[in-house]
């Protein structure tokens, strides 16, 4: 029977009060199920994001421009499908030990493969250079050419080898001794080939020390014989200076003879010279000592140091084995002889030009810082055009020098392109040699600046290249010539 609620008889009905039991209980379960509303949000999202990487990643997988495993392939992988990258590195690292283990397997094979073909070739080898060694017993052609028939027939050499062979056979039976040997070195191994290769150079150095033994005992000969001519050609270039000179004292007549007899007499003598030092070049050489020989210096390729050839083993002067210099490299040397031959002459003729430019201050011909203004006003009369025509016309002694002075400037412009190395076009374009050589050829000028230019050309002859303070270039020091590169010694 059902139950009555007595709040029904009584009329009214009293506020009920939920337990705080159970509105926990309500609670607790309203957040059960809005959290597990959240995480089928996020489930499946997730399913939805894994979706969409599985997309992508089959589409990666599906371009052929890109390699499995490649750098290119994984940067996709991490960039489109990042929850993949794992496990697609983990399966690239697999493959990658597989293919390793692939080709290390087929390289093994490969390698005993080549190893048992290398040991056929050799046995095969080892019975050609039986067969031929057998062969060259033989002392004529014919038995040579029946036993190749025979080990062809024996199967110990092939029909290749065997046409090998027929080819370097000689022609006639006397040529078998020469034959063998030949035969026999080719059958060397590689150490028994050393072996024959260092005692034949043994028995070539042999041969050289007995040489060398047989020149040793004409060195001094030969040196004493080079000491009497470097005294003779040394006598003659005494002799040649003193007929020079004694030419130059007695040389007589007018201005202008005594001024040709002069240049002729001076190019006589430097071609005297340079016939003497090309004697004193061409002479024969002392014979090396057997164990002293020349090289090129690794340290200056322009000369030549003299070794001690057992001692020597490579440097420059402070090495082991090196006696000293021992001269300039050859062509070096040729060169360095005709530009000193040039640098003589030239000097020879600004010396000449010297004398002539204080003949001409004697004479009163010239102006000078040390004359008085007087003189120095007639001088300067007499080099003007009018006072050089006086000159000539009456054929003064002052004027004879002018012409000498102005005569002697292409020669010495050709001696100096000679010594520097110059061309004429380079001669040409370097304005400051070209006024040096016309300051020194120009007696028009005052005797200081003619000195100065003077000195400023020996300077640069012997490697110094300065310009001395008088020279018309108002600059005191100007540089050496351009493309001119002077040789230290």
């Amino acid at each position: 029977m059902a139950q009555i609620d007595p709040s029904i008889a009584m009329g009214f009905r009293p506020i009920q009060l939920e337990s705080p039991v159970n509105q926990m209980a309500a609670i607790s379960q309203l957040r059960g199920a809005q959290e597990a509303s959240q995480m089928n949000a996020l489930k499946m999202q997730e399913y939805q994001r894994a979706r969409q990487e599985e997309n992508e990643l089959a589409r990666i997988m599906g371009d052929k421009n890109l390699a499995f495993g490649s750098d290119a392939f994984m940067a996709e992988v991490l960039a489109r499908a990042p929850s993949k990258y794992e496990g697609i590195a983990t399966r690239a690292a697999q493959r990658e030990n597989l293919l390793a283990q692939k080709e290390a397997r087929e390289a093994e094979t490969e390698k005993r493969k080549f190893e048992a073909k290398k040991l056929e070739g050799q046995l095969s080898k080892e019975k050609f250079y039986e067969a031929v060694s057998d062969l060259t017993s033989y002392e004529r052609v014919s038995d040579v050419l029946s036993g190749l028939q025979q080990k062809l027939d024996a199967g110990q050499i092939t029909e290749d080898q065997k046409n090998q062979v027929i080819a370097g056979l000689p022609d006639n039976d006397a040529e078998i001794p020469a034959w063998q040997i030949r035969t026999m070195r080719r059958l060397l191994t590689p150490q028994e080939k050393l072996a024959d290769v260092r005692a034949q150079k043994k028995e070539a150095l042999e041969e050289k020390r007995v040489g060398f033994e047989e020149k040793r005992l004409g060195f001094e000969e030969t040196r004493v014989a080079n000491e009497a001519a470097r005294l003779k050609l040394e006598d003659a270039r005494v002799q040649e200076t003193q007929r020079h000179q004694r030419a130059m004292e007695s040389i007589s007549g007018t201005q202008a003879e005594r001024q040709q007899k002069q240049l002729e007499e001076t190019e006589r003598h430097n071609k005297a010279m340079e016939r003497l030092r090309r004697a004193e070049i061409n002479k024969p050489s002392a014979i090396a000592a057997p164990t002293v020989t020349m090289v090129i210096d690794p340290n200056d390729n322009t000369r030549m140091l003299s070794v001690d050839a057992k001692v020597y083993k490579g440097g420059s002067l402070g090495s082991p084995g090196v006696i000293g210099i021992a001269g300039k490299e050859p062509m070096g040397a040729r060169k360095a002889e005709a530009k000193e031959i040039a640098q003589e002459n030239a000097g020879n003729t600004i010396a000449l030009l010297r004398q002539n430019f204080d003949q001409l201050d004697k004479l009163g011909g010239i102006t000078s810082t040390q004359n008085l203004p007087g003189t120095n006003v007639g001088a300067y009369l007499s080099t003007t055009g009018a006072g050089q025509l006086t000159g000539r016309i009456f054929g003064t002694e002052a004027q004879s020098e002018r012409n000498k002075i102005a005569q002697t400037r292409p020669l010495l412009m050709t001696q100096i392109m000679s010594a520097l190395g110059l061309s004429a076009k380079q001669l040409d374009s370097n304005a400051e040699l070209k006024l040096w050589l016309s300051a020194a050829t120009d007696p028009t000028l005052d005797l200081e600046s003619n000195k100065a230019a003077l000195d400023n050309l020996e300077n640069l002859l012997a490697g110094k290249g300065k310009a001395k303070p008088g020279t018309p270039s108002a600059r005191p020091a100007p540089p050496p010539p351009a493309n001119f590169v002077l040789d230290k010694k």
